[in-house]
């Protein structure tokens, strides 16, 4: 008799068919940006960029016009007092549920940022949904919602353009686990990559087109934003941080000569040396790279390997100063994004123990740091003169 109750039972379960648990396509709204900032009275100011579902079901844009329903996405702006308050609003006006699944994108705004991360992070580190490859990168001169419910110029979406700009190595780039990591250890301090827009006036619409572009790198100290790295300060940062390769350098001519020229790096690496003598810490920072020109505006030829080694020169001054400059900064703010802390842990363990994970930031500022750059100056193009090279006429 038991035997024929399973049997029944078994055969009951194999005629229902779906899962309990699962979440239609028609009910769900794809988030692929979120863009949060603060208020004035200390609330949330979130953006959810949502993919338009005619967009995502084969439906196209035709009929739409140029609002953001007709570039595939809509903005939905909300505040709340924490995270998922926003979200929670923002899922009331979309009739949908919002999913972070595919978020490639997250903007902080610069009020956010300065206030403090960690509420966010807090969120994303509990919820199942959050992808460690989200990018994060904070935006200065403007809130990630005017980022967000613009529209980019040659991708479908400012998440896409965003996420394409990163990869061609013109910047950092960060994800959510590299924040997370970074925000684990103490002596760490984390970065981001920093982005700014202006409007775009090569189209019809410039309030609306925006170019958003990639503006240097933002340091944290703990969760709250300290320093804010620009110029030839972002090419220190991305020589420690990321692959410097096919990043480009324009330096001036060497023997005061007029003109500039321009250098693309082939291959870059650094080395951060702790010296310690038993009562001072010292580091000393090895640069050392291959570079190919790439626009040569000096009056010289590339002709010898001496005036290969001469072009080097300026290159390498260059990078030893904005690296030094850079560092000054860092240690002014006790920020340590670049890991000389952690070279200290792993090769003096000793002075490790005494100077302390908690401790590192204030002994940080003080350390005296020596920075060496040598590079290799290669000519792999087509032409060895400039056009300003004036001919020998006796070789004509």
């Amino acid at each position: 008799m038991i035997r024929k109750r399973v049997a029944l039972l078994l055969a009951a379960v194999l005629l229902v068919s779906g899962c309990w648990s699962r979440r239609e396509m028609n009910d769900l709204g794809a988030i692929v940006s979120v863009g949060i900032d603060r208020t004035e009275d200390g609330k949330l100011d979130v953006t959810f960029a949502v993919v338009q579902p005619s967009s995502t079901m084969g439906g196209g844009t035709g009929g739409q016009g140029r609002g953001t329903a007709g570039r595939g996405r809509v903005a939905l702006r909300r505040q709340g007092v924490t995270f998922a308050d926003a979200l929670q609003q923002a899922e009331r006006a979309a009739a949908r549920r919002l999913a972070l699944d595919h978020a490639q994108i997250i903007i902080l705004g610069e009020r956010f940022a300065y206030h403090g991360i960690d509420s966010l992070l807090d969120y994303l580190f509990r919820s199942p949904e959050s992808r460690l490859s989200t990018r994060v990168m904070m935006i200065e001169g403007a809130t990630p919602y005017e980022v967000l419910a613009s529209i980019p110029l040659l991708r479908s979406t400012q998440a896409e353009s965003l996420r394409e700009l990163e990869s061609t190595r013109a910047g950092l780039m960060v994800t959510l686990k590299d924040l997370f990591v970074a925000r684990s250890q103490p002596h760490i301090a984390p970065m981001i990559s920093l982005i700014r827009t202006r409007p775009h006036v090569g189209t019809e619409d410039a309030t609306v087109t925006r170019e958003v572009e990639l503006a240097g790198a933002a340091v944290f100290h703990k969760d709250q934003a300290a320093v804010l790295l620009h110029g030839q300060e972002l090419l220190a940062a991305i020589w420690f941080r990321t692959d410097v390769r096919n990043t480009a350098v324009t330096v001036p001519c060497p023997n005061q000569e007029e003109g500039h020229f321009s250098v693309r790096v082939l291959r870059g690496s650094h080395r951060i040396v702790p010296v310690y003598d038993g009562r001072q810490l010292s580091f000393r920072v090895d640069l050392s790279g291959q570079v190919s020109i790439i626009d040569l505006q000096c009056p010289v030829a590339l002709t010898s390997p001496a005036m290969l080694q001469a072009l080097a020169v300026p290159i390498q001054q260059n990078l030893v100063r904005s690296v030094a400059q850079t560092l000054k900064r860092l240690q002014a703010a006790q920020v340590d994004p670049f890991g000389f802390g952690e070279q200290v842990r792993i090769h003096l363990p000793g002075l490790w123990r005494q100077v302390g994970a908690e401790r590192w930031p204030e002994t940080w500022s003080d350390v005296p740091v020596k920075v060496n750059a040598n590079l290799t100056v290669t000519h792999q193009n087509m032409s060895i003169e400039p056009p300003a090279v004036p001919r020998n006429p006796a070789k004509d």
